[in-house]
């Protein structure tokens, strides 16, 4: 990757990553390692669908979401200024969404453990590093909300919530490898549909 892919390489991953925090959430976890492929996982805000029972009703959905950025893919295009030629003008990142509708408790099993957690609002913390991977958090109740963010040497005082961060995210995950989903591949360069995942 020479220095003009380089610069258009940065972009590429900086909206990747606006990407990734975009849309509707009540739960969002993000994880953005150094050189592998970034994502987020989390419950979206509730949409409602018509459901016919009796009689024709809204129904709230709530969605498990997981979006993640193939990093790979879109490396690969920018490799060689030969390989760049072959695509788009234009490169915009590759995100693939998968999607579950799941039960409303699951918010309070996420959140309700969230909502216990007593640590100080700003650490106090001198850490100083070039590589690694940083983590993000937003969550929102009602009008209130929380949005955090931190790097691999995750202050001390926020130990609380780093469990509760990698619990959280292996419990949603553990729950999409085991639904039937959705994915949804985002490229703009191929403008793939969406499609059902066998």
């Amino acid at each position: 990757m020479d220095a003009e892919q380089h610069l258009e390489w940065r972009a590429l991953r900086d909206e990747a990553r606006t990407a990734l925090r975009s849309g509707d959430w009540m739960l969002r976890l993000c994880v953005f390692p150094s050189f592998d492929a970034p994502e987020s996982i989390g419950i979206g805000m509730p949409s409602g669908r018509l459901v016919r029972d009796r009689r024709l009703h809204l129904e709230s959905v709530h969605e498990l979401r997981l979006c993640r950025w193939s990093l790979a893919e879109d490396a690969d295009k920018l490799r060689s200024p030969v390989e760049r030629q072959r695509h788009p003008r234009m490169l915009h990142p590759t995100i693939v969404n998968r999607s579950v509708s799941v039960d409303p408790q699951l918010i309070e099993l996420c959140l309700g453990p969230l909502s216990s957690i007593a640590i100080p609002v700003l650490p106090t913390a001198n850490v100083v590093g070039l590589d690694g991977t940083s983590f993000e958090l937003f969550a929102q109740s009602g009008y209130h909300g929380i949005n955090c963010h931190w790097w691999s040497e995750h202050p001390e005082q926020w130990q609380p919530l780093m469990i509760w961060f990698a619990d959280t995210k292996n419990k949603l995950a553990s729950i999409l490898d085991t639904s039937p989903e959705t994915t949804i591949d985002n490229s703009q360069d191929d403008h793939v549909p969406a499609r059902n995942k066998p």
